[in-house]
C-alpha cells in the first residue's frame, strides 16, 4: 500500500490557513472602535467663537467629553464610543445652545455646527454696608470749648 493521498499538501494548506487567520487578525487590530464629534461654533453673523467650551454626553451611559474651540472657532472632541450624544456650548454672554439625538457611530466623525445666540448682559453689583455709618466722627479738637 501506498502512503497517504494528502502527504505534503497537509502542511502546506496548513500554513496557508495559518497565514489567513495572522492578516484577518492585524486587519482586525487597526478597525478604529470609536468616532469623534467636530464642528463650528460662530456667532449669528458668521464670526468665529474661540475659546468657546463645547461638551459631549454620551446619552446611553452619561460619559462627558469637553473640549475648547481654538482660534477659528473649531472644536473636535476625540476617542467617543458609539452611541447617542448630546452636545452644548456655553460662553459668557451667549445663550447656551443644546443638541440631542447625535448619532455616532464606530470610525464616524459626526458634524454638528453650533451658532451661538448673543444672550443678555448681566451685571451683579455688590454693595456692603458699613457699621454705625449713621454716626458721626468728630475730629479730637471739636466739640471742646
Amino acid at each position: 500500500m501506498k502512503g497517504s493521498s494528502l502527504g505534503p499538501a497537509v502542511p502546506i494548506w496548513f500554513s496557508i490557513l495559518a497565514l489567513l487567520w495572522l492578516g484577518a487578525a492585524f486587519a482586525l487590530y487597526g478597525q478604529n472602535i470609536r468616532g469623534s464629534i467636530v464642528g463650528n461654533v460662530t456667532d449669528p453673523s458668521g464670526a468665529a467663537v474661540p475659546g468657546n467650551d463645547v461638551t459631549a454626553t454620551n446619552q446611553g451611559t452619561g460619559i462627558v467629553v469637553k473640549a475648547t474651540t481654538g482660534a477659528a472657532g473649531t472644536y473636535t472632541v476625540p476617542d467617543l464610543l458609539a452611541g447617542t450624544y448630546r452636545v452644548s456650548a456655553a460662553k459668557p454672554g451667549f445663550e447656551t445652545a443644546q443638541f440631542s439625538g447625535i448619532r455616532l457611530l464606530t470610525g464616524q466623525a459626526a458634524r454638528q455646527d453650533v451658532v451661538l445666540e448673543v444672550g443678555a448682559v448681566v451685571q451683579t453689583v455688590g454693595y456692603q454696608r458699613r457699621r454705625n455709618s449713621s454716626k458721626r466722627i468728630l475730629p479730637p479738637s471739636a466739640g471742646r470749648s
